[in-house]
């Protein structure tokens, strides 16, 4: 499986048209999570296509 891909601006990057909220794999809802789970989690998500990734 692979996310469809999205040109942000007229010539900007391709990016996957769903965002990954990474909010939560800090402290802010709690304790944050393992160095290698968050890692983990990340890897995958590239895997399956996932390039539009919400850090603020």
């Amino acid at each position: 499986m692979s996310l469809p891909k999205r040109t942000l601006s007229k010539n900007g990057p391709e990016v996957s048209p769903h965002g990954f909220g990474l909010m939560g794999m800090s402290s802010y809802y709690g304790p944050a999570m393992e160095d290698k789970d968050a890692f983990a989690l990340l890897d995958r998500a590239i895997e399956l296509g996932c390039t539009f990734w919400d850090t603020r």
